[in-house]
């Protein structure tokens, strides 16, 4: 099963149980055609960046994220869903990559040959380093 993420862009005019309603069909739809381990988030009301032409007077709008594993039929069944929607003014669908672990360290041994070895200093720069001034 993939990782998928639906971010969904509901109507502000839209109550809240309509909204509640419709996020329940989704994941309905989803544990329907197979997909699995749903985790929804409310963000809230935002400002959109654009006008939206299924919403032309519309400045705000409620977002909400999905995510969920399913097979490769329940984010088109979703994205079908989505599309006859009349509260839902703008989605995306993604598959989303897990979250990967933060890079563990690894120790390394140094061998004297890994060492390169300086350039002998000449007689100025180890008459300075002594406090000596150069003749």
């Amino acid at each position: 099963m993939k990782p998928y993420e639906a971010i969904i862009i509901f109507n502000p005019a839209v109550t809240e149980d309509r909204m509640d309603a419709s996020i329940a069909k989704l994941e309905k739809k989803i544990k329907d055609s197979g997909g699995a381990d749903i985790v929804t988030a409310k963000w809230g009301t935002r400002k959109l960046a654009s006008t939206i032409s299924k919403a032309k007077k519309a400045t705000e709008g409620y977002y909400v994220l999905i995510n969920f594993n399913g097979e490769g039929r329940a984010p088109n069944d979703l994205k079908a869903l989505l599309n006859v929607s009349e509260e839902i003014i703008r989605y995306s669908v993604i598959c989303s990559k897990p979250a990967q672990a933060e890079p563990k360290e690894e120790k390394v041994e140094i061998e004297p040959s890994m060492i390169i070895p300086s350039a002998p200093l000449d007689q100025n720069e180890q008459a300075s380093n002594q406090g000596e001034i150069p003749a």
